[in-house]
């Protein structure tokens, strides 16, 4: 064990050299090379023939064999030494931090690393209590952050000699050709002997697991080796084993951090992006282990034996996957499960095995779809794949079938007509949610979101990449879908099987809203060059879809917010290129027309399910509205914000003056028609905002412009009425349009 006066007074120069000794042999390291050219060469051309000379070759081979051996051993070491005075450096740094700190504090360490402090507080100063406090936990702080500093350096040099000793071997008279590496691969190997317990593995050591793993889940050495050691079958079937453990809320929450630490360090494992990172060969062998079925419980009632993938499900659900590891994944179980949709219920039917929920098997129940759609739902770039790119066909084994056919999977996973993928497992009534639509149907609009968006469904970020032709040709997909012929059923009314994924939908809408924009007004506006690829939407089916998302107060405000950020930036442009327009009103009027269509379709959509359906009220609508503003932050850096970032204006930048201006002019979609007659309350959520928000869109355009008063209000006096030409048109749509009637399942 290393102590304080051990890290504090180590000399680390000569492990430094060491370290640098044996990776110069290393690179210099010619031994094989040399006796293939100077001694194996020759005497295979030498004409020696025989039994002496055939003795004498394979003499020289088996030492070339330990030559190898010998150099692998030599890398491992040159690996384990550098780590290790990686590690200790850096404990060291951090021992060195503390003791500055304690000197800024006017406190001393003693030898044990104890910190020592005296005040100088008068006891009658009515501060004195206080200032002993602050003093107190200064110390308690320093002496915390030095028994880190000494408890990292301690498991460096246990994991040093641990790599040093699998390094070497055991065996005196040969080299050892399969040497551990450094310390990630012989902290890896200790988190893999400790998964192999299984069903045996005990808290304390679940506790040592999950650190290890929380440690290193983005070390790629460490992740490689991790589950290169376990093996693809080794890996599940131990997994499977260590969720029929006791049963206890502490175990099980230790296993859903488990579960979490493993999905990233998998992803960490299968980045093609770095090295190393696991082969195709084990990613084969992972397809082939999850369409196998494994005993994990030898306990009765027996005769649950869940396949590789249900395993593999909820560790999917955390990290950012790479597509080359997790599409064909996607598409084996998609197939699998469309195959035989009741294969995930059948293996586990009247089992043993109770953890459904847990570690195992998927949030919705037993079907592994949940697992993999959520999986897509945090790895955009696989997202995009799996529903742009050409399918791939796969036999039960995992192996390869086909590659170019046709893709479907948007319209398999959402067919709700007599489709088993849907009816039996993705749709099905097995799960734990008391009427809530299915986890799967919440994790496949969480997968469509970061398949159109190009970001986690459910990432914090405030920049959105610009839209691909595979993320644009996605989003066109995803319109016609929900927003053609019956579509708008699946979202809305009684029964919708897809009702839950109204709020990632809406989200989608706002990250289009350039392009939704485009839809309401005909086609005559181009969404702006920070949107990226258009993705040409059918004006029709936007119409419905926008109809059926603002009944919705997730959508509604998502989309509302981006709406008003987007038209604000509109006219932004319009008066940053006034020279430009011959008629400066009718081109703010333009620029604000689509906006208000959007708001007419919305609007009325919220209305009518406000007043006429009376299944939501104002308060949930209100509400949402404040929760979704990131998404005016989100579009507004999309378009104008770039444009302003470093105008100077009166408190500030114009940035933060139109942030402001945005939120407010959103505070005005809040509405309370609590008291109000029917009639009262229709008018005042169809025309309360859109006024308002076409006139605080001139002037928070306007921001470090410098017009004249005068000029602001006619410019906004025109966008108002171009917003509420917009507002009329959306409005008759929504009453008289494509939405009319119950043959689109929209309206009433």
């Amino acid at each position: 064990m290393v102590t304080f006066h051990d890290l504090h007074n180590a000399d680390l120069s000569s492990l430094d050299s060491l370290a640098t000794d044996f990776e110069q042999m290393v690179r210099s390291w010619d031994l094989s090379t040399s006796l293939d050219n100077s001694v194996l060469g020759p005497l295979q051309g030498s004409g020696w023939t025989g039994d002496a000379a055939n003795a004498a070759a394979d003499h020289i081979k088996n030492i070339r064999t330990q030559l190898d051996a010998a150099f692998d051993e030599a890398s491992a070491m040159a690996r384990a030494l550098r780590d290790a005075h990686t590690e200790f450096a850096a404990a060291q740094q951090d021992l060195t931090n503390a003791l500055h700190s304690a000197t800024d504090h006017s406190m001393t360490v003693d030898d044990d690393g104890n910190v020592h402090w005296q005040s100088k507080t008068n006891p009658d100063d009515p501060q004195a209590t206080s200032q002993l406090k602050s003093l107190q936990q200064a110390a308690d702080g320093i002496k915390q952050s030095i028994d880190a500093a000494v408890a990292r350096a301690t498991e460096a040099d246990n994991a040093a000699a641990a790599a040093l000793a699998g390094d070497t071997g055991t065996n005196t008279t040969s080299f050892n050709s399969t040497p551990i590496g450094g310390i990630p691969e012989e902290e890896a190997q200790q988190a893999a002997d400790l998964l192999r317990q299984g069903g045996n593995i005990t808290d304390a050591q679940l506790t040592q697991l999950d650190r290890l793993l929380k440690a290193h889940s983005g070390d790629q050495r460490f992740a490689t080796a991790f589950y290169t050691s376990l093996g693809p079958e080794g890996f599940l079937k131990s997994l499977g084993a260590v969720d029929q453990g006791p049963v206890n809320a502490k175990r099980t929450d230790m296993l859903t951090s488990l579960q979490s630490d493993l999905g990233l360090t998998l992803a960490t494992a299968t980045s093609t992006k770095s090295q190393p990172h696991l082969s195709d060969d084990w990613e084969a062998g992972l397809r082939a282990a999850g369409a196998k079925q494994y005993d994990v419980t030898t306990a009765p009632p027996s005769g649950g034996r869940p396949y590789g993938y249900q395993i593999l499900s909820n560790v999917l659900r955390t990290g950012n996957y790479d597509a080359h590891f997790l599409d064909p994944i996607a598409e084996h179980v998609t197939q699998l499960t469309q195959a035989d949709p009741g294969r995930w219920d059948h293996a586990l039917y009247l089992s043993g095995l109770t953890h459904q929920d847990g570690i195992g098997f998927g949030d919705g129940g037993y079907n592994p779809m949940s697992g993999v759609l959520e999986a897509l739902g945090h790895s955009p770039d696989a997202a995009t794949a799996f529903f742009s790119n050409k399918a791939t066909l796969y036999n039960p084994d995992g192996t390869v079938k086909s590659t170019g056919a046709d893709n479907n999977y948007l319209a398999l996973l959402t067919n709700a007509k007599g489709n088993p993928i849907l009816q039996d497992t993705l749709l099905s009534k097995n799960d734990a949610h008391n009427g809530v639509a299915p986890d799967e149907a919440t994790a496949l609009g969480h997968a469509l979101e970061a398949a159109t968006t190009g970001v986690p469904w459910d990432s914090s970020a405030t920049d959105l990449p610009q839209h691909t032709p595979q993320t644009s040709a996605v989003m066109s997909a995803v319109v016609n879908t929900f927003g053609a012929g019956d579509g708008p059923k699946l979202l809305h009314g009684a029964g919708a099987p897809f009702a839950n994924i109204n709020g990632s939908l809406g989200n989608m809408m706002a990250a289009y809203i350039g392009d939704i924009q485009t839809a309401v007004n005909g086609g005559g506006m181009a969404p702006m060059a920070t949107f990226g690829v258009p993705a040409n939407l059918n004006d029709g089916n936007t119409y419905k879809l926008l109809a059926t998302l603002g009944r919705d107060p997730d959508a509604y405000a998502s989309i509302v917010q981006a709406q008003q950020a987007y038209t604000t930036a509109q006219i932004q442009d319009v008066l940053q290129h006034r020279s430009d327009h011959h008629e400066l009103a009718a081109a703010i009027s333009n620029a604000a027309r689509p906006g208000g269509a959007v708001e007419g379709i919305i609007n009325s959509a919220r209305a009518n399910e406000i007043m006429t359906n009376q299944q939501v009220h104002d308060a949930a609508f209100n509400a949402k509205v404040d929760q979704h503003a990131q998404w005016a932050t989100k579009i507004w850096g999309l378009t104008g914000g770039k444009a302003v970032d470093k105008i100077p204006v009166a408190g500030g930048y114009a940035n933060d003056q139109v942030g402001k201006i945005i939120q407010n002019v959103a505070n005005s979609y809040k509405i309370d028609t609590s008291g109000q007659s029917t009639d009262q309350a229709i008018a005042s959520m169809l025309g309360g905002s859109t006024g308002s928000s076409a006139s605080q869109a001139v002037y928070a355009a306007a921001t470090g412009m410098n017009l004249s008063p005068t000029d602001l209000a006619d410019l906004s006096n025109s966008a108002v009425a171009g917003a509420q030409d917009g507002f009329s048109r959306g409005s008759l749509i929504f009453d008289g349009g494509v939405n009319a009637g119950a043959s689109t399942g929209v309206k009433g």
